[in-house]
């Protein structure tokens, strides 16, 4: 009985700690680090492969605008994201200012 309370209280111990790192993620959010979007590029292999996906079995002209078009919303989505840091950062420094 004593041993199986002393594994029990092993085996919460390693879950709990083993949870720590995920809930220590800045803010709280989910998703990718900040780190991780500075680093990501259209060269990432989940990007190729959806993007040949895309364009299978099309023809060149074809091909070529559907690439364009999701380059251009990947372009956006990450001009979106750097935004909304950015100004996630002002308002902390604001708070700091202002004392709240």
């Amino acid at each position: 009985m004593k041993m199986g309370r002393i594994t029990v209280g092993m085996l919460l111990a390693g879950l709990i700690s083993s949870s720590i790192p995920v809930l220590s993620v800045d803010g709280g959010q989910s998703g990718a680090s900040a780190s991780a979007y500075q680093r990501a590029s259209d060269e990432a292999v989940f990007t190729r492969i959806g993007d040949w996906l895309a364009t299978f079995g099309k023809s060149g002209f074809e091909k070529e605008s559907i690439l364009v078009q999701r380059r251009t919303a990947r372009v956006a989505k990450h001009a979106e994201h750097g935004l909304r840091e950015t100004g996630k950062g002002l308002e902390k420094g604001l708070d700091r200012v202002t004392g709240r």
